[in-house]
């Protein structure tokens, strides 16, 4: 992960291909479910990435979004850069899962709570080098 942060913060490789690059870590049990991976951008930035960690017992499975937002606040994002550190992300997606969004409810719920809401508040969310979701963090959940 380090290496894909590095990379991404010195120019090398996009938001884009950190997110993808992420989803090769990934682990899940069972082949069926798509591996997933998250890089977001700090507003100071700094990179992040996360992988999804899938097991046969759902409650302990963790989203790549969830992951690369705790990595980020555990190494001070958030006293580095107040708690709407989050300026961009990025999220990998699978050809089979093209239309269907790999943003969930909690998820909404965090990037609301660590996006920018600052510049117009929009934090732009993209999948494969194509806008997903422009998410305007002014509305109420």
């Amino acid at each position: 992960a380090k290496e894909i942060e590095a990379s991404t913060e010195a120019g090398h490789i996009t938001l884009d291909t950190a997110a993808k690059l992420s989803a090769g870590n990934a682990y899940h049990f069972s082949d069926k479910y798509p591996k997933s991976g998250t890089a977001i951008e700090c507003q100071d930035g700094r990179v992040y990435v996360g992988s999804s960690v899938m097991n046969s017992c759902t409650g302990l499975n963790i989203k790549s979004m969830r992951a690369a937002i705790s990595r980020a606040i555990v190494d001070g994002a958030i006293e580095r850069n107040g708690p709407e550190f989050i300026r961009n992300m990025a999220v990998s997606l699978p050809q089979s899962q093209e239309f269907i969004s790999p943003i969930h409810g909690l998820d909404v719920d965090l990037i609301h709570e660590f996006g920018d809401k600052a510049n117009g508040g929009i934090v732009v969310i993209r999948a494969e080098d194509r806008i997903l979701l422009p998410m305007h963090l002014g509305l109420k959940l």
